[in-house]
This record gives structure tokens, sequence and C-alpha cells, in this order.
């Protein structure tokens, strides 16, 4: 079905992008039946996708005169972050049915709260993206970050124990509602109307639970340049109490609908020694996979990781003067299975800061990292996962935030 949704587009017409819009931005949407997205994990202003990218057109080599063979074939494009390979049929409801960049204040796994030694960090006291879950009592409200007010003890996994399930719906205590702001026009302008086809938006979004917890989110989607998104985060603490959370992109990345195998794989920014790639405990000393034989299958058995090229993205690192250090790069061997799952946990490398570039179908998409918030240049990270399906090849850099009562902070992927 059409859901509620508007179009960023290039200058030149090489990059198309869909965002798929939230609650409350159009009247004629209120409705969850016309929201790509309405349930209780990702942010709702987050679900950016269905990228189309040009492809490089072919010269031609023909000889024939006649006009109609020598007019150029349409623009044919790449279809990045698609919507027809993960959780098909749709659900708008179900908590993991987000598309593309889908993000998530929280650390994509049970429990509301992380008291000690947590991340990469060995911080302590994470909350998983949530706000006065503790105090709530079931049927009381509260606050999922980038979600909304939410009821406690309502999701179809929900028991005595209480705990928080990040991946089962919760019902809302009221719904959520956004503000949209269209940037129209190159150099300057914004409008809350006009043309349907923009090149950048705002989204706002608030939610407050009594004066000790509440937040302010803002999302801005802008090309920057014909090949360049640029997608900012701004979330501000409105209540009294501080609190410290994970945020992260899923990035559900796959092109042209082609089941996830070979001809897709991921440089990231995390180190290994190019001599020792060969060795075999020497790999996996990189990573863990703690869910394997109880959810997960080991990545092995699909794919392989190996030394990136030498030519390939070097992500701004002192560590590779040595000519022997490179970056980690995960190539998939064979396709995916259906029903197999697979999420392999980095070790920490205090030098990371999230960027990775992605490749399927003979093209090639990086995603780097900047803070905005003054004195702060660097981000604090709390894990760098792999998480495959046959549906999704999705990087997942983890950054751990610390907002104190009145906070902000500001990041840019």
């Amino acid at each position: 079905m059409p859901y509620n949704n508007l179009t960023l587009s290039s200058s030149n017409g090489d990059i198309v992008i869909t965002v798929y819009l939230p609650n409350g931005v159009d009247a004629g949407a209120n409705s969850p039946d016309n929201l790509y997205y309405y349930s209780s994990r990702f942010e709702h202003g987050s679900m950016i996708g269905n990228i189309q990218i040009r492809r490089p057109q072919s010269s031609s080599t023909s000889n024939d005169d006649d006009d109609a063979a020598q007019a150029p074939s349409p623009p044919q494009y790449h279809t990045l972050y698609g919507t027809n390979l993960w959780r098909i049929p749709h659900n708008s409801n179900w908590p993991e049915s987000g598309v593309g960049l889908a993000s998530e204040f929280g650390v994509g796994d049970e429990g509301d709260f992380c008291y000690y030694r947590c991340g990469w960090s060995q911080a302590s006291d994470i909350t998983n993206g949530v706000l006065g879950y503790k105090r709530a009592r079931a049927g009381e409200a509260f606050l999922k970050v980038g979600v909304g007010a939410l009821i406690k003890g309502t999701c179809p996994a929900c028991d005595s124990t209480e705990d928080y399930k990040f991946n089962s719906p919760y019902m809302f205590a009221e719904p959520p509602q956004w503000k949209l702001t269209k940037l129209s026009k190159r150099g300057g302008g914004s409008s809350s109307g006009g043309a349907n086809s923009i090149y950048g938006i705002t989204l706002e979004h608030q939610a407050a639970l009594r004066p000790e917890h509440g937040y302010k989110l803002q999302k801005q989607m802008v090309l920057v340049q014909d090949n360049v998104l640029e997608v900012t985060t701004t979330l501000t603490n409105l209540g009294t109490l501080p609190f410290s959370t994970v945020w992260y992109s899923h990035n559900f990345f796959s092109c042209d609908d082609r089941a996830v195998g070979p001809g897709y794989a991921v440089d990231m920014d995390l180190t290994l020694q190019n001599d020792r790639a060969s060795d075999d405990h020497y790999i996996d000393q990189l990573y863990s996979e703690p869910g394997t034989w109880s959810w997960s299958t080991p990545l092995l058995e699909y794919g392989r990781i190996v030394a990136a090229r030498a030519a390939d993205v070097v992500f701004g690192s002192s560590d590779y003067e040595d000519g022997n250090t490179r970056n980690i790069r995960v190539e998939m061997d064979r396709t995916v299975d259906p029903g197999i799952r697979i999420k392999s946990e980095f070790v920490p490398q205090p030098n990371s800061q999230g960027a990775f570039v992605l490749e399927a179908c003979r093209t090639r998409i990086q995603n780097t990292f900047r803070m905005n918030t003054p004195q702060e240049n660097k981000f604090d990270m709390y894990a760098y996962n792999l998480y495959l399906e046959r549906g999704t090849f999705s990087p997942e850099p983890q950054m751990l935030f610390h907002f104190a009562a009145g906070g902000t902070k500001s990041w840019t992927q």
C-alpha cells in the first residue's frame, strides 16, 4: 500500500531517497494504516530507505543512424535499502519492521538498564533507550526515546519479571506527534508546504513523563551534495534527571532486492594485521558470537573475514603508517538461507569511530559519523556489531551518550 512518504532528490537526478513519515505530520495520515512504521522499537523519524542511485550509462556502439536507435535509454537505478526483502509481508506495528537507516536509542537487546561494566568502555548505569521504566507499574506509562510514551506490561512477550522487551510491541499511552518542515530550495529557505520532491526536511518530536523524564528529538535529512545525504540527530534531555543511553542505526541494507550472498561485503572502521589475516586463531580473537547455537549461526558458515584491500578507504587512522594494518573486511561466500540469523560482536578498538563502506551489485556506499556538539569531537563507542539475514546486511556501530538535565547532543551520519 502507499505509505505516507516524501522524496529527497538531487539536482541532477542521480539519487532519489524515500523518507517514510511519522504520525502527526499529515492530517490524512494519522491512522497507523498509512504509516510505514508505527511500533515501539525504532525512532519513528528515521525511516529512510528505497534509495535510488543512477547506474553509470554504457556508451552506445551501434552504427545505426536511426534517431530512435541513437536515443539514450531511460535512466536505470540501483535500489539500496529496499523494502522487498525484510520482514515480508510488511507489518507497520511489528518492532522489527524498520527500513533503511532506521535507528534506535538502546542496544537492541532485552532489559531496561545495564548497571555495571557496560559496553566497550565498561560504563555504568546505561538505560536501554527507556526513561521511567523501573518506576512505572504495569499499566502505567514510560518513555522510549524516539518512539514516545508506551504502557508497561502491554507487550505480547511481557511477563511477571517486568523486564523490558525491546522486540515485542508495546501499546502507546498516547499517539506520538511529529512536526515536519520541508527545506524546499537550495541556499536557504524552508516551508511546511510546497512540492513533494525536495532536498531536505526536519522532523521534530518530544515527549515528557513527570518532571524527571522528557526529551526533544530533531532529525534533519539533507542532500548536501548530489551524492551525499547527511542525517543529523539532535537530542535534548527535558527532564530533571540525567541519563545515559546508546544509539545506533540498524542499516537494513540490500541492493536490487538480491538476497544477501556473494557480492555483498563491508569494510569497517576496525583493524587487523594483514600478515595474520590467514591465521584462523587470530581472526577468532577479533570478534565473538554469543548467540551461536541458541539463535545465531556462525558468520564463517556463510562468509569470511579478510584484510581490506590497501587501495580501499582508510578511515583516517594513524595506525596505518606501518603498512601492515588494514581495515577489517567481511565478504559473503554463499547466499544466506531463509531463517538464518547471524550476529557478530567485534572486540573493543579504541580508535574506531563507527565508519564503514557497504558493497553490493558493484555499488559502494560509505557511512561516516561526526559529533556536532561543542568540545566533543569523538564518539564514545559502545559496541560494533554485524547482523545478517537473507534480507539485510547490517553493520551496527553503537555510540554511547551522556545527557545532563537540560543537556543537548548532536551528531551526523
